[in-house]
């Protein structure tokens, strides 16, 4: 209901905006679209936080591998080596967003993005690896906040609304696991989201 009433405001300044002068349309698209934008990750937040599906096995190598060719099909640097019979009981679709919101979210900030599929004491793991900058130890926990975000602007091409990580880490939990962060001893960042793995196959 939010997001309608949000939206239908919006759809009317997109209209506006199109008979003013081509300067000022251009900036007013802009904005539009940013806060169309905005509107989207809270509501990506909030389905997950609250948005149940049907649970079925999952090859988390496969839903991790197809995520990261969508975003190599679309320019973006990134690499996937998955173990074999990495399986998990999970929503399909919350799962893969939580996967791409960490891929994404190395991307964004490092340019780059490996992943890794493994299966590690009876747990289910996707390892995210960038060579960014990383971030202050202290941070490390702060930009899980929902809206918080280690990038202090707030441009939409550096990081948008700040709840990627909240979103991740929501959705992990609701599965009985859990997204940490850490920084990597070579340099940049490390995203770790575990999962219980299941030893059922697929059917």
């Amino acid at each position: 209901a939010i997001a309608h009433d949000l939206r239908t405001p919006l759809t009317r300044l997109r209209f506006r905006a199109e008979h003013t002068e081509p300067e000022i349309r251009d900036r007013m698209a802009a904005d539009i679209e940013q806060m169309d934008g905005m509107i989207a990750q809270a509501l990506a937040y909030v389905r997950g936080e609250t948005v149940r599906e049907n649970r079925v096995a999952l090859d988390l190598g496969a839903l991790a591998s197809s995520v990261v060719h969508e975003l190599a099909e679309m320019g973006a640097e990134v690499a996937v080596e998955t173990a074999p019979g990495v399986r998990v009981q999970g929503e399909p679709l919350n799962l893969r967003r939580a996967v791409g919101n960490l891929v994404e979210n190395a991307v964004k900030f490092a340019g780059a993005a490996y992943v890794r599929v493994t299966a590690e004491a009876g747990q289910a793991v996707v390892v995210v690896e960038d060579t960014g900058p990383g971030l202050p130890e202290a941070d490390l926990e702060t930009v899980f906040e929902p809206f918080r975000r280690a990038e202090p602007s707030r441009s939409r091409e550096t990081g948008g609304a700040g709840l990627g990580l909240a979103v991740a880490r929501g959705i992990a939990r609701a599965h009985g696991g859990d997204v940490t962060l850490s920084n990597r001893p070579a340099g940049g960042l490390e995203a770790r989201l575990t999962l219980p793995h299941s030893k059922e196959p697929n059917p």
